[in-house]
């Protein structure tokens, strides 16, 4: 996970200065935004997505930013060389002389379920997407594909080898993948 927290605190003050509530959900080592907000740490996809229900559950949102980077997979089980197989959440001990295989699973995309959360089909979601190639019709694919599955508002997609180098653009598309400037 490249993820610091920066670009969603920067939007939470943005947001607070413009006289919005927010509640910002957030990984334990992200930056914090500046002014004060409802803040709630999560520390996995099971946490996020957890927290993720229980506040949009409130009814109380009209717009959702969804900038949090986690895994697209889980720890599904842990198989031993012996044959043992464990749950992911098992209590068991995993012997330190086995060598161990994991099994992942894919995790849901979040973003997908955010109005069903919240029981309210306008509400707005505006969701983030790291891409990781160069190839500009690889990016409107992506882009494409994430609003087919989530009927988002806005997205918008970071370049992850842009990043590397130094340079942090973002791009933003409304839902007939248009780009916004």
């Amino acid at each position: 996970n490249h993820s610091t927290g920066k670009t969603g605190a920067a939007i939470a003050d943005s947001l607070l200065a413009m006289g919005f509530d927010v509640v910002y959900l957030h990984a334990a080592n992200a930056q914090m935004p500046t002014t004060d907000v409802i803040a709630d740490t999560f520390t996995s996809f099971e946490t996020l997505d957890t927290k993720l229900k229980t506040h949009l559950g409130s009814g109380k949102f009209s717009a959702v930013i969804h900038a949090a980077a986690v895994s697209d997979f889980s720890i599904a089980s842990i198989e031993e060389d012996n044959g043992k197989t464990h749950l992911a959440n098992s209590q068991r001990k995993i012997s330190s002389e086995a060598a161990i295989t994991l099994k992942m699973k894919r995790n849901p995309k979040l973003i997908t379920v955010l109005r069903n959360y919240a029981n309210n089909p306008e509400l707005k979601v505006i969701g983030f997407k790291m891409i990781a190639t160069d190839a500009i019709e690889a990016h409107l694919q992506a882009v494409k594909k994430v609003f087919s599955d989530s009927h988002r508002f806005v997205g918008v997609y970071n370049d992850m080898h842009e990043m590397k180098a130094g340079k942090h653009s973002d791009d933003a598309f409304t839902a007939g993948v248009e780009k916004r400037e």
